[in-house]
């Protein structure tokens, strides 16, 4: 598998929007360490609610660990399998879990569905046909376990069109404008890999990674928290060559987000880094403590 021009689903939301305290654990160096690649980024995102984070990325040749604010992923491809850290425990993130998850949303919608029928039974005519009404303009009464057909389409990929030369940081860069519907999109400032003072495998884990966590998330009809697709470099599923060091969004002509690489480098890490977790497990789909219900 080669890192550019490679084709797969994407399909990922990286806003992992649950509250974490996550404390990241340190680089270490040294012959006994796994050599692998550190990336840190930073995203704004721009108005009421906005605010910035900062998210560290480190890569070896077998395991992608994702430290964040919001929460740690670590995904291992000889284990077929992933975890995520949260409040102090962790949970698995497998294919497996996500169908047990998906019955149970089945069997209690089919309940639910059930005791909506007998009440609809009782109704007068008129009644019943203003409930039913309402229901179908609410989405009521469709199928609502997600995954119940087939994958999500991916997102549509805007056309882009190179402009000048510019540098985030010590890397110069190409400016790439893209457009969906000839309005500005994105706006992108990518280099090589190569250019970065990487070598061209070294984050071809991160393909592996996407289409565990891209057949996880259609387990359920939608995506699933993973890797950052901005990361991968590819394309033919990004619509521009090199990897993005900066891109800025925008909705209705108006910059929305910003996401910026700040460091991005050959290191060893500590193995443990991505090893299955040490803490109290807790099942898929069971908010975190403190969560809300």
């Amino acid at each position: 598998m080669t890192l550019f021009g490679s084709r797969f689903g994407l399909a990922w939301a990286f806003a992992l929007g649950v509250p974490v305290a996550m404390l990241l654990a340190p680089v270490t160096s040294g012959a006994a360490g796994t050599p692998g690649v550190v990336i840190v980024r930073t995203d704004r995102a721009i108005g009421p609610g906005g605010g910035t984070r900062t998210t560290t990325i480190k890569l070896t040749h077998n395991a992608v660990r994702i430290d964040s604010d919001a929460a740690s992923i670590i995904y291992r491809r000889d284990l077929d399998t992933a975890w995520m850290i949260q409040g102090g425990r962790y949970m698995v993130m497998s294919k497996e879990a996500a169908r047990a998850v998906k019955n149970q949303m089945a069997t209690h919608s089919g309940a639910m569905k059930a005791e909506m029928d007998k009440a609809l039974a009782t109704m007068p005519p008129d009644k019943r046909a203003l409930v039913e009404k309402m229901m179908r303009e609410q989405g009521v009464g469709v199928p609502e376990v997600p995954g119940a057909a087939s994958p999500p389409p991916k997102p549509p990929v805007p056309t882009y069109t190179k402009g000048a030369r510019d540098k985030v940081g010590p890397w110069g860069c190409d400016v790439y404008d893209g457009k969906l519907d000839g309005r500005l999109a994105e706006r992108v400032c990518a280099t090589g890999i190569v250019d970065l003072g990487l070598k061209d495998g070294d984050i071809e884990i991160m393909l592996y990674a996407a289409e565990y966590f891209w057949e996880l998330g259609s387990e359920f009809g939608g995506a699933s928290s993973g890797p950052p697709p901005d990361l991968l470099g590819i394309e033919a599923e990004q619509g521009f060559p090199g990897y993005a060091l900066n891109r800025k969004r925008y909705k209705n002509g108006e910059l929305a987000h910003d996401s910026t690489v700040t460091k991005a480098e050959r290191v060893e890490f500590d193995p443990s880094l991505f090893a299955k977790p040490n803490l109290e497990e807790r099942k898929f789909g069971v908010p975190p403590q403190g969560a809300p219900k």
